[in-house]
């Protein structure tokens, strides 16, 4: 995580959210993989650690149940699809609180609908909805603060469509995950098969996920002086003596 953050936090990223709506997507395609990777690692990390610490004092007051609090993460980098990453391995509270949502409009489907169709718009239903919570989330956050070379500062827009490629477009790789990948796969042995299957998932998660880096780069967090999910620094002290590193806050 330490090298992750150092490097996009090395690059001036509030230059390029300036120039283009696709600050990460329009980098060297080698150099894009980073950043997506970090939404992810950076993503489990400030959810993780609260998650953990309020569980923690929760159970040891005796006013919950080790059993009743599962891990707000289920190992996600262990997912052995892209179906198992969004079912089973991802946030688990907004993957159970968007399922139920997504219960009722279920009812207006025809009974005759199959088992299949009823998943597909489930899920399509479910990141509908994640897709509008992330789109309100983004609305709260500044706008790029004007500098001496951008005097004006960024409007916040609540449709953001770097957002809204990356949710919407997941539903497309579970479709192909599942009409495409698994029957291609079935007949491997079960290494084989579980290596294949899990190269495409986190190659379109990947993939997808620099236009999720584009809109965190848009809202300044890839920016030096933004959050860091780390406290202690590796790289940096090596490379700087920077040790410590200090919480400035977002202009």
């Amino acid at each position: 995580m330490d090298v992750f953050d150092v490097f996009v936090k090395s690059i001036d990223w509030a230059h390029l959210a300036y120039t283009t709506p696709t600050p990460v997507t329009s980098l060297p395609l080698h150099l894009q993989i980073f950043p997506s990777f970090t939404v992810l690692i950076t993503t489990m990390l400030y959810l993780s650690i609260p998650d953990t610490f309020m569980t923690t004092i929760l159970v040891l007051f005796g006013a919950s149940s080790p059993s009743s609090c599962p891990p707000m993460f289920d190992s996600p980098l262990e997912s052995a699809s892209l179906r198992d990453f969004w079912s089973i391995r991802w946030h688990h509270i907004f993957r159970r609180t968007f399922g139920r949502m997504a219960k009722p409009l279920l009812l207006l489907l025809p009974s005759s609908t199959s088992p299949q169709t009823r998943r597909v718009v489930r899920q399509a239903i479910t990141f509908f909805l994640t897709t509008t919570l992330h789109l309100l989330l983004f609305t709260t956050l500044p706008p790029l603060p004007a500098s001496s070379t951008n005097p004006n500062p960024q409007l916040s827009v609540f449709l953001d469509w770097n957002t809204i490629k990356f949710f919407l477009t997941q539903p497309l790789g579970l479709i192909l995950e599942s009409v495409l990948i698994f029957p291609l796969t079935e007949a491997l042995s079960p290494r084989p098969k579980t290596t294949f299957r899990r190269a495409f998932a986190w190659s379109w998660l990947l993939f997808t996920g620099r236009y999720w880096s584009d809109s965190w780069v848009g809202k300044g967090l890839f920016n030096a002086e933004s959050e860091r999910p780390i406290v202690f620094s590796l790289v940096r002290g090596v490379l700087w003596g920077n040790w410590r590193i200090v919480q400035h806050p977002c202009v």
